[in-house]
């Protein structure tokens, strides 16, 4: 008989208030692509986490050889 891994699925989950900023980023090249990166703030107005899908998954490949599009402080 094989054993198989079993998803263990969520833990938890919670509604947090948090602020999200969009803004675009990049010069439009091919070197620095145009592209949207969220940001989320306390209400304090401390950055919590920053989501740019373009740099986070180029840093991600350099360390792992796999990709990230979401990156916490």
């Amino acid at each position: 008989m094989a054993v198989t891994a079993r998803p263990r699925g969520t833990d938890s989950a919670r509604v947090i208030e948090v602020i999200e900023t969009k803004s675009v980023r990049g010069m439009g090249t091919e070197e620095d692509m145009s592209r949207y990166v969220m940001q989320y703030w306390s209400l304090k107005g401390e950055l919590l986490a920053v989501n740019d899908g373009m740099l986070d998954n180029l840093h991600s490949k350099e360390r792992t050889g796999c990709s990230s599009d979401f990156k916490t402080r």
